[in-house]
């Protein structure tokens, strides 16, 4: 080997030793990467957790990740290959996962206990109540996927020991991964809960503060070829991205969420609960037999509370094609509720109730003590394995309409209320009896009353009449004289006939079944309790008018009233209405078109939490548009030569308050710029940003190409930046001041 030869190789490695000392003098710390990234991920389980009960489902999620980064890290100790760590991790959260999701059911087939049960999981989550119950069946597709994204985002920023630049994973990676595991966990959550959960806005904000802060504690390393700092600028456009738009999809009004549920097949119900009309008459003669205890708590007993609604006819009969749900699942009725609510605390002690309905009312939001599924339309309960009745306690919410709001109220249009006007073929005779009872009525509410008032005229109720609410049947109840086996007939034709008629009006009606309130019995100062018996059975009707609700009617002639606002007491009375919109105009006196829209239930006025998410999307918008501005003017810099990296440092030392205008010498800056700790280096690059200033058709310095003109400008200032407060630091990337020169 020559001398110059060996000189030259000799250089070599001293460039590439400076490069390698200047690498890792810039490189992120090796313990702030996966802590940071952990935060990061920690914070995407949040609103995972708060989808169930348990206040420790949070704690849970976040000993996941923590699990996760530490499988990680052991590989990494051991110099394991990192699909190693990755199949061995993916094995164990399969056999940890699939023994929770085996616990929640009663059996598997022979040699399947590993697999069905976890497939099974999602759609039992789906179908469960919001919040879910925190059991291990129902966290094991939560608890797989938080493993999963932990473990990918761990292997992503944990880097083997002996690993070279090479095998250490890019600036990018180690700036994106975190994030993008965030991300992947808030989008689950907030399909999981159908963007119902108000703090997502708060974690969306802390992803940012924490993305924020870990770049600016951790200098990005520059890449060899250009130094280019990589995991700054796109992960930052990344974060204030989804944070914006985090905060905009949840403070703004929307159409409607996504509801991932409702591509889940629901149950069905069992075949023993098929029509419970025929309960009644053996609950009637069953007398004074006691079916169960019925406990209000915090407020008065309502008038009735119900087993069953049947909103389907079919000229037939009465039915129920029931969507079950478990209780709580949030979606949307065929009919929205009323605009005034009223919230029930109910407790229900079994005696002698069998079959597979359960009494109710209104919207349940949570049922304790039982398992039963609800019908999305009807708020019907139903215990759909055939479970024996058991006592439970329920919390609901019915409508709780105003009186004068109610007899101005229309009905919705006839598109939107079509299974509740549905009429197969139905006679002109019932048409126009219907208009004969109601004639010179001007309103809806007063068509309704005059058809049960002119239902229950001249006729009697008679247990033990011909049961049925066929056409056929309806018509010999309301044409026929008594005498040939007419005007005569149970509670079924009373409330079946006034049904018929009001939608023959175009009035949405339906069929209840359920039982009258007795007078309670004051336990204490805060709840009542009386006993219901057989005889207490009853089925009645209810019309739909707009803004109102379901509104109680019972046209048989021991009624103890003509109507109700629906099926509780009137709110004024008994219940504390829980929203109350301000008043509108009254309607024009003209009300009986059939296809009067339904106003929009949405209460005016915007909510604190929706102001300043707004606010907040407004100002990350802002602090988006300032850091594009920014990079835009770095990448310009970077593609002039050794002036536009001269001048990036030139705009360092001003973040950094050094001295530097437009006019200063560019050695005398640099001079200050090597004092605050940077490469001498820099000096040199001043020199050559001044001599392509003043000297342009000078030869340049061939040993100095732009790119590590720029590698040069980049470290002096990352230099630079490390001399400022930390505040100073997380204004330091979008900070206007430096667009204005030169």
């Amino acid at each position: 080997m020559t001398a110059s030869a060996a000189a030259t190789g000799a250089a070599a490695t001293g460039a590439a030793a400076t490069g390698a000392t200047a690498t890792v003098g810039t490189a992120p710390r090796r313990w702030w990467i996966p802590v940071w990234s952990a935060a990061l991920v920690v914070l995407g389980c949040v609103p995972l957790g708060t989808a169930y009960r348990g206040w420790w489902v949070p704690l849970l999620l976040a000993g996941v990740v923590v699990t996760a980064f530490a499988l990680a890290t052991v590989g990494s100790l051991l110099r394991l290959a990192r699909w190693v760590v990755a199949v061995a991790g993916v094995a164990l959260l399969a056999v940890v996962t699939s023994t929770m999701a085996s616990s929640a059911l009663v059996s598997t087939p022979p040699g399947a206990s590993s697999v069905l049960p976890l497939l099974d999981a999602l759609p039992r989550l789906l179908t469960a109540p919001r919040p879910a119950p925190a059991t291990a069946g129902l966290l094991s597709p939560t608890v797989l996927l938080v493993g999963v994204v932990a473990l990918a985002v761990a292997l992503a920023v944990t880097r083997r020991r002996d690993a070279g630049p090479g095998r250490a994973g890019s600036a990018r990676t180690i700036g994106v991964a975190g994030l993008v595991g965030s991300i992947v966990l808030q989008v689950a959550a907030a399909l999981l809960v159908a963007g119902q959960d108000q703090q997502a806005v708060l974690v969306a904000l802390g992803t940012l503060l924490v993305a924020g802060l870990g770049w600016v504690l951790a200098e990005a390393q520059p890449r060899s070829d250009g130094g280019r700092r990589h995991g700054l600028v796109l992960p930052g456009v990344v974060a204030i991205g989804a944070a914006v738009t985090a905060v905009l999809a949840l403070a703004l009004p929307t159409a409607g969420a996504f509801e991932a549920r409702r591509y889940i097949t629901p149950p069905t119900l069992p075949a023993e609960a098929v029509n419970p009309v025929p309960d009644v008459t053996a609950w009637v003669r069953g007398g004074e037999t006691a079916l169960f205890d019925l406990t209000a708590h915090g407020t008065s007993l309502p008038n009735r509370v119900s087993i069953a609604v049947l909103p389907d006819y079919d000229g037939a009969t009465w039915r129920l094609d029931a969507r079950l749900r478990a209780p709580g699942v949030v979606e949307d009725p065929d009919l929205p509720p009323g605009t005034r609510q009223a919230a029930l605390d109910l407790e229900v002690a079994v005696r002698d109730l069998g079959g597979s309905w359960l009494p109710t009312l209104g919207r349940v939001e949570t049922v304790e003590g039982a398992a039963p599924l609800a019908d999305v339309d009807t708020g019907t309960l139903v215990l759909a394995d055939g479970d024996a009745p058991t006592d439970y306690r329920l919390r609901t919410v019915v409508d709780a309409p105003d009186d004068e709001a109610a007899e101005r109220a229309g009905v919705p249009g006839a598109l939107q209320a079509a299974r509740y006007l549905e009429l197969p073929r139905v006679s002109d005779d019932l048409r126009a009896e219907a208009l004969a009872l109601t004639e010179g009525s001007t309103s809806r509410l007063e068509q309704a009353r005059r058809l049960a008032d002119g239902i229950r005229l001249d006729r009697e109720l008679d247990v033990a009449a011909v049961s049925g609410s066929s056409y056929g049947r309806l018509a010999e109840f309301l044409f026929l004289p008594l005498e040939e086996g007419g005007s005569r007939g149970t509670q079924e034709q009373f409330a079946g006939a006034f049904a018929v008629l009001a939608r023959t009006l175009g009035i949405p009606s339906r069929v209840v079944v359920g039982f009258e309130v007795p007078d309670a019995v004051v336990t204490d100062g805060a709840s009542s309790t009386t006993t219901v018996s057989g005889a207490d059975a009853s089925i009645w009707a209810e019309i739909y008018l707009a803004d109102i609700g379901w509104v109680a009617f019972d046209p048989s002639p021991d009624a103890a009233s003509t109507a109700g606002p629906g099926p509780a007491a009137s709110p004024s009375e008994t219940l504390a209405p829980i929203d109350q919109p301000e008043e509108s105009e009254p309607d024009e006196p003209e009300t009986l078109r059939d296809d009067a829209p339904a106003a929009d239930s949405t209460t005016g006025g915007t909510s604190l939490t929706g102001v300043a998410g707004v606010a907040a999307g407004v100002v990350a918008a802002g602090l988006l548009g300032l850091l594009a501005l920014r990079g835009r003017r770095r990448s310009r810099l970077r593609g002039a030569g050794a002036r536009g990296a001269w001048q990036h440092v030139a705009d360092a030392a001003w973040l950094a308050g050094l001295p530097s205008g437009p006019g200063d010498d560019a050695r005398a800056l640099a001079g200050e710029v090597v004092r605050a700790g940077a490469d001498p280096e820099v000096r040199r690059l001043a020199a050559s940003a001044e001599r392509d200033a003043f000297a342009p058709e000078s030869p340049g310095d061939p040993s100095a190409p732009g790119a590590e003109h720029w590698a040069v400008a980049t470290r002096a200032a990352g230099v630079l930046r490390r001399t400022v407060p930390w505040r100073q630091r997380l204004w330091w990337d979008v900070s206007p001041s430096v667009l204005r020169r030169r």
